[in-house]
Order: structure tokens, then sequence, then C-alpha cells
């Protein structure tokens, strides 16, 4: 595989770890919405388990992409740092790395609340 085409391979990871992070506050905001709404604790969706782990698995998957590549190239002894490859694979193995940290994060937070919503699931969460 050429240089180039290996450091782009990042990019839809990143990608696809930002738009899953994006995605699950949205998720979660609509699940305690209909929480609120029904007064009592609902079941945590399945999407929500899957986007936070989805985000995770990209982050983790373009931060070590990155490395292998870079690893391979300076055992072959190529120049990584040439004009041609530019800094994007750069910019986004550093997105992704933050990804990695925000995601665990969130993915532990997903887990708070299923354990939260398990033990308390069709108790009253409204006084009155």
């Amino acid at each position: 595989m050429r240089w180039r085409t290996a450091m782009l391979s990042v990019l839809p990871l990143t990608a696809a770890a930002v738009a899953d992070s994006i995605a699950t506050p949205s998720v979660s905001t609509q699940h305690v919405h209909h929480q609120s709404a029904a007064c009592r604790y609902i079941a945590m969706p399945w999407t929500r388990f899957a986007l936070a782990y989805g985000s995770l698995g990209a982050a983790v998957l373009a931060v070590t992409a990155y490395i292998v590549v870079l690893r391979e190239a300076n055992r072959r002894r190529l120049t990584p740092n040439t004009q041609r490859r530019g800094n994007l694979p750069t910019l986004s193995f550093i997105i992704a790395s933050l990804l990695v940290v925000l995601a665990a994060a969130a993915t532990a937070m997903t887990h708070a609340d299923a354990a939260e919503t398990a033990a308390n699931l069709g108790t009253p969460m409204c006084e009155g």
C-alpha cells in the first residue's frame, strides 16, 4: 500500500468517530426526555450503547492505523514528514486521540446510566 493512501485511511475512521460522538448526546437527551415525559425509568435504548462503542472503536482504530503506518514507514526508512502527505492525516490523528478519551468517558457514562436505570426500572421518577 502506498504511503499516502495508507495515511489517508485514518480520515474516514476519524470522521466516523466524530459523527458517533456528535450523535451520542442527542440519543441520550432523547432517552432522558422520554423518561421525564413518562415520569418513570425506561430501559436504555441499544442505540446509545452502539453509538458510544462505535465512537470509541473508530477512534481507537484511527489512532492504531496512523501509528502502524508511521512505524512501517520508519522501518522501511521512508520519509513520513514529506510535503506530499500534507498535514491532514496528522490532524486526524490528533482529533482521534482526543476522541479516544472523550468516547471512553461517554461509554463509561452510558454504562453508569444503564446501571441506574436497570436498578430503578419501572419505578416513578416524579414526585407527587
